[in-house]
């Protein structure tokens, strides 16, 4: 069953529940991967797979915010990490192209100034393939980097994390020399350098820059409800809809349920009451979401 592209769902998470990827939706062209926090388990659901907790000093937790529950991170170099591998041919060719291509990411909560990655695509081997979003100690105090040409470019946002805000982090590498940052859904800058996206591994990683390093975690204290990857351009409209609406093209179980009462011919839910009237037994009829009674 298709049901209707809805029409909006805002930034909190819509159910608890694990959607699938709305394929009739705009946005999801050229989508090569989305990580999704679905509640302290994150899953590739373009791809499959379920993401492996590597352990370090710090561990990670399972906590509610305001925008859904999921995994918080620990905002030490020390925090465990969750990686997902990409096997399949499709994600290896994201992490081996170049431009055009996209990386976004929705989180809440404040940025480390020391060394360490959000998010990132990168190898199981310490130091390698490390591209996505990151904080580093050579740039503005709270604010965060994307990061392009193996950590080799890394062009800077201009705008701070505000703590208990909804931020979404955007890379829209246009050109192999020129990319373009959204923040919040917003025009933010633009970069002229090195945008090859030149990985060799395929894993994508939240809170470190390569599977199992959390030596490289850090970059957040709070939560990233999703990273995703397009092999296209991600346009102005869209980078301001996955800030505003970014479980648009998500269909959860519980969307498909309530379409298929719309237009139901069955008979209502009675409940009989009183003595009955054989010529004519009364009854209290109830309608779906009308209250008790």
């Amino acid at each position: 069953m298709q049901i209707p592209i809805i029409a909006y769902r805002g930034q909190t998470r819509p159910w608890t529940s694990i959607p699938r990827i709305n394929w009739a939706h705009p946005l999801t062209s050229d989508l090569v991967f989305y990580g999704y926090d679905a509640g302290g388990t994150v899953l590739d659901l373009v791809n499959g797979g379920i993401g492996k907790i590597f352990s370090s000093t710090t561990h990670l937790t399972r906590a509610a915010s305001p925008f859904g529950m999921g995994f918080k991170y620990g905002g030490t170099g020390t925090s465990d990490s969750v990686s997902l591998p990409l096997a399949s041919t499709k994600v290896s060719t994201f992490a081996n192209t170049t431009a055009p291509f996209s990386q976004a990411i929705g989180a809440m909560g404040t940025l480390n100034t020391a060394n360490g990655y959000i998010v990132a695509l990168g190898s199981a081997s310490a130091g390698a393939d490390n591209t996505g979003f990151a904080v580093f100690t050579t740039g503005a105090s709270g604010l965060a980097t994307a990061s392009f040409n193996n950590g080799g470019s890394v062009p800077g946002f201009s705008r701070a994390f505000t703590p208990g805000v909804y931020h979404t982090l955007i890379s829209v590498a246009t050109t192999t020399a020129a990319a373009t940052l959204y923040f919040d859904g917003k025009f933010d800058s633009t970069f002229s350098g090195t945008t090859v996206n030149a990985i060799t591994a395929q894993q994508v990683n939240f809170n470190t820059g390569q599977a199992g390093a959390a030596a490289f975690g850090g970059g957040l204290l709070g939560f990233v409800y999703y990273y995703a990857g397009w092999t296209r351009a991600l346009t102005a409209f869209e980078a301001l809809q996955l800030h505003s609406d970014p479980y648009c093209f998500l269909i959860y179980p519980e969307d498909e349920v309530f379409a298929t009462l719309v237009g139901a011919t069955a008979a209502p839910t009675t409940n009989f009451f009183g003595f009955p009237d054989w010529e004519s037994i009364g009854r209290q009829v109830k309608i779906i979401g009308s209250g008790p009674g």
